[in-house]
């Protein structure tokens, strides 16, 4: 998909990475352990180290000169809040480079789809990205559990590749929009930039302080209806009316200009 948009929007798509946060507490722990036979063989890092390594990543994109960034990350319900802060507190200590940070649900602008975890939706845009790899003659998971089911789990009858080309279109057209306005609110052409490892180390404990944290000390109950509360009412105001575009992107602004949940 960042190699469409990167082709559709005249950019340049970065290797992605693929380590990311799983189990970033004993309630991350504790919630894989039911929505998984295998929860020792994710692919996780501590939540730390994957968002100093972001914090690397946008120290290169200035130093080679790009003018805008746009972060995309796969992994979503809630990690895409701590990459738009991230990436406000690499401005705020770093270097004033617009950065959109968002998680690929924020760009689908087709029916009401946001997105899902192995489900209809990110079977569908797999089914059109990569027409060999789902097997949806496989016959799944066996054992029954609350979080197997119609909304989270492949619908075979629901998934076909037209529905994943039509998901992935919108996306792609989104994200070039979104470049194409984070390049138009640039004040000017950025000043070269050269920031040393040494000046990003040393910014680090600086930016991991100031770091939101999760909520602490709430059941899965009390957790989920904070979400509700303050993150649903969000992905409706991400909506305009010619398709989901980056309204929460603030070129060089302070983070707490962020337009999006506080934790």
């Amino acid at each position: 998909m960042a190699l469409e948009a990167a082709r559709a929007g005249g950019g340049v798509a970065a290797p992605a990475s693929f380590w990311h946060i799983h189990e970033d507490n004993s309630r991350s722990r504790a919630f894989l352990g039911r929505i998984t036979e295998l929860p020792l063989y994710l692919t996780s890092i501590p939540g730390p180290l994957f968002f100093q390594n972001f914090i690397y990543q946008l120290r290169a994109c200035a130093n080679a000169g790009f003018q805008a960034v746009v972060a995309i990350t796969g992994h979503y319900g809630g990690v895409e809040y701590w990459l738009k802060w991230y990436a406000k507190l690499f401005q705020k200590h770093l270097a004033p480079l617009p950065v959109w940070a968002l998680a690929d649900w924020e760009v689908i602008d087709h029916l009401d789809y946001k997105g899902s975890h192995a489900g209809i939706c990110e079977t569908a845009q797999l089914l059109a990205l990569f027409p060999g790899l789902p097997d949806l003659k496989h016959p799944g998971l066996k054992e029954e559990d609350p979080y197997v089911g119609g909304r989270l789990t492949p619908v075979r009858e629901k998934v076909n590749p037209e529905l994943g080309r039509a998901i992935v279109a919108s996306q792609v057209r989104n994200l070039a929009r979104g470049a194409e306005e984070m390049l138009a609110r640039r004040p000017g052409p950025s000043e070269n930039i050269f920031l040393t490892m040494e000046t990003a180390i040393k910014a680090w404990p600086v930016i991991e302080k100031e770091a939101p944290a999760w909520p602490g000390g709430l059941d899965e109950t009390a957790a989920a209806d904070l979400f509700r509360e303050r993150v649903e009412p969000y992905w409706q105001k991400a909506r305009r009316s010619n398709g989901r575009l980056p309204g929460h992107v603030f070129p060089a602004a302070p983070p707490e200009s962020i337009d999006g949940p506080e934790w």
